[in-house]
């Protein structure tokens, strides 16, 4: 319809113009003139407006992948794709983002605790899943469970393996699994090497005319929207938010999901084992429930695009008994708010939350008591070329006995993205992390990833 409205106008004006040229007038005619320059910047703007129309198709080609399914017995239609995501990283000092108070002389309230903890174990994030470069001796000559330990060197590493298998059964019954794999260092010639169930879960639509979508098994967080990329190819940058420990977690449970009034509205509600949590954040994530208390939490946002501008709102909210622990009388919830605003090429992600989990009871359960929010724009210059920047704060008191952590850090990151092809990114992204409370570490990173994906 735009090309046909603007070789009509292009004709036209030919037309206007070859008739002057013929037989010049005796005299000039101001309205004939008028008409012509109104048409001559209408064909301009449909000119431009037709030049972008062609550029963004082409980006949206080059992005565009063809997915092809296999079928088998019965009419399942299965489908295999995945990535590998190979990375190198350099950490500034030793590796570790944090560091005891030694004599608690920054916070000499805390005496009763013998061993307090300033700065957060997982700022200087290496990879999409937010592993840290090191993780360090959380206490004396007592390790904890460290997948990378770099020493503070830099080391080149393959950050993930992916394998998801998709299977579909007509229009209304959809199975997703999704394995990941991570080569990590063995000790005394033991593999070492890390391997997830990330995704597990059927999915039901009960009517094609309907926005309606029923989970059961290990799926999707339903908090925030920083979930949507958590995944190394789905990502912008590389490394995740100060505050996705807290929302990109994949639990166990039943879901519904699902939109009204043509995706003005949408809502996602959950009850399943335990919280949002990662895995990796290990203090409030369970695969099976230890308490009969099971976690509710859910998300309600209002989306609209008006012209070029997509904007959506939304908020979040947990509750449920805490993880890890058999008490039903010991919670942990979670609010939160969120923003997603996208412009052509250019899109702006923020979000807030608070965190609470009673702790103590009969096993001595972890507390928590958390708040952090960050900032993200990026910005595609090219179809090849991409630019992000985020700031993001996180500020927590945890206490795991016998230790306590105290939390407070600033971090600003800068990244560029380059698409080589569809299947193929390349990342690199420096993370400066600052100490608000406590001594000052020296905890930058420098860190890439080239990812190819299948």
């Amino acid at each position: 319809m735009r090309r046909a409205r603007l070789v009509v106008v292009a004709v036209v004006v030919g037309a206007v113009r070859a008739a002057a040229a013929e037989e010049p007038p005796p005299f000039q005619d101001p309205a004939l003139e008028q008409r012509l320059r109104a048409l001559e910047e209408r064909l301009q703007r449909l000119e431009e407006e037709n030049r972008g129309l062609k550029e963004g198709q082409l980006r949206l080609q080059s992005r565009l992948l063809p997915v092809a399914a296999l079928t088998i017995s019965d009419g399942v239609k299965l489908r295999f794709n995945g990535y590998v995501d190979f990375g190198f990283f350099a950490p500034m000092g030793d590796g570790v983002a944090y560091a005891r108070d030694v004599g608690h002389q920054v916070h000499p309230e805390l005496a009763s605790y013998p061993w307090v903890f300033l700065g957060d174990p997982w700022a200087n994030a290496v990879n999409a899943q937010g592993d840290s470069a090191d993780l360090g001796l959380d206490r004396t000559n007592i390790a904890r469970f460290d997948p990378i330990h770099s020493h503070g060197k830099s080391t080149f590493l393959v950050n993930m393996v992916n394998l998801t298998m998709a299977a579909s059964l007509g229009e209304h019954l959809f199975a997703e699994a999704s394995l990941n794999f991570e080569p990590r260092q063995g000790d005394l010639g033991s593999p070492g090497d890390v391997f997830d169930v990330d995704l597990a879960y059927f999915e039901y639509k009960p009517s094609s005319k309907l926005d309606l979508h029923l989970f059961a098994g290990k799926f999707e967080s339903t908090f925030g929207i920083e979930y949507r990329r958590r995944k190394a190819p789905d990502r912008f940058g590389i490394t995740p938010s100060l505050i996705a420990r807290y929302t990109v977690g994949t639990p166990t449970g039943l879901k519904i999901r699902g939109s009204f009034f043509n995706g003005l509205i949408t809502y996602n509600f959950a009850v399943t084992n335990g919280s949002m949590s990662t895995e990796k954040f290990a203090h409030f994530f369970n695969e099976t429930d230890s308490n009969q208390f099971k976690t509710l939490s859910g998300r309600l946002s209002i989306a609209h695009k008006l012209g070029p501008v997509d904007v959506e709102v939304g908020g979040s909210g947990m509750f449920g008994a805490q993880d890890l622990q058999p008490a039903d009388n010991l919670y942990h919830w979670q609010v939160g708010v969120d923003l997603r605003l996208d412009v052509a090429d250019f899109s702006l992600r923020a979000e807030w939350l608070k965190s609470n989990a009673d702790g103590g009871g009969v096993v001595n359960a972890p507390l928590l008591d958390a708040q952090g929010a960050y900032g993200e724009v990026t910005y595609q210059f090219l179809s090849w070329l991409g630019v992000l920047a985020r700031v993001d704060w996180r500020q927590a008191r945890l206490f795991a006995a016998p230790n306590f952590y105290l939390s407070n850090d600033l971090r600003v990151t800068a990244a560029l993205r380059f698409d080589i092809h569809f299947n193929v990114v390349a990342k690199a992204e420096y993370v400066r992390v600052q100490e608000l409370g406590g001594p000052e570490i020296d905890d930058d990173v420098f860190t890439s990833s080239l990812i190819f994906r299948f």
